[in-house]
């Protein structure tokens, strides 16, 4: 007995199934067959306006109009940074004679180079390190490394 009630429901779901459009109360394509539409649907492509495409033909003129611009943009912009730079010179002069009260710093001499014609080595007595100053100094001069007058 209890087969034959289970055969009977396995019955009705699948009668359900296959005619009334799936197992579920009142919901349509789920469970079932799908359905087919017989319009076609439209293409985001075709709600687009199209153009043509046309490309751009710059003339010759136009070309060296262009090619002199950016000439001269490099031009301008290399001027720009010669100013910068030596603005940028001129305050760290002034920002050396400011802090060490207007004494020139000496050059540096490397470690087994020769003393150049004209300038001497002078050893510093504060860190030890070797500079080169002019043989007959019209100034003083600070100490390459450490600032201290030399």
């Amino acid at each position: 007995m209890s087969t034959l009630i289970y055969f009977l429901i396995f019955g009705i779901m699948i009668y359900k199934i296959v005619k009334g459009g799936g197992i579920h109360n009142g919901k349509k394509n789920i469970g079932g067959p799908p359905t087919v539409s017989v319009n076609p649907v439209k293409e985001r492509r075709e709600n687009i306006p199209k153009q043509p495409y046309t490309p751009p033909t710059p003339s010759i003129q136009q070309q060296t109009v262009e090619e002199n611009s950016t000439m001269a943009y490099l031009n301008e912009k290399a001027r720009l940074d010669e100013i910068e730079h030596a603005k940028e010179k001129r305050e760290e002069s002034q920002r050396l004679n400011k802090n060490y009260g207007g004494i020139r710093v000496a050059e540096r001499l490397y470690e087994g180079s020769s003393v150049p014609e004209g300038k001497r080595c002078c050893i510093c007595g504060y860190c030890g390190a070797e500079n080169l100053v002019p043989m007959v100094p019209r100034e003083r001069y600070s100490c390459y490394f450490c600032r201290e007058p030399l």
